[in-house]
């Protein structure tokens, strides 16, 4: 998208507010009024959702949509957890905060 609008346009973004941009996880923390460390973003892509981790949030990949457990190793953003899917996200939670 941000290559259609920069070709039409002939001006690039000042700003991109999206995964895995800076913006995104900053208005995150303003929005809930939480520190960055009570946050977990949760994805199936590493070079996006994952790719955050970048910036100081802790990150969970899910292995039940695009990215599988062999794609792991060779990607430059590593996950804090590696999951099956969302329910197995769910039970670890429920067991830290049991």
């Amino acid at each position: 998208m941000i290559e259609l609008v920069a070709t039409s346009t002939g001006r690039r973004p000042d700003v991109i507010v999206g995964k895995p941009h800076q913006p995104i996880v900053e208005a995150m923390v303003a929005k809930t009024g939480l520190p960055i460390e009570a946050h977990c973003m949760i994805g199936d892509r590493l070079y996006t959702d994952i790719a955050l981790g970048k910036w100081g949030i802790t990150t969970a990949l899910v292995l039940s949509g695009e990215t599988n457990i062999d794609d792991v190793p060779l990607s430059a953003y590593q996950p804090d957890f590696v999951l099956q899917d969302i329910v197995e996200m769910a039970a670890l939670l429920r067991a830290a905060y049991a």
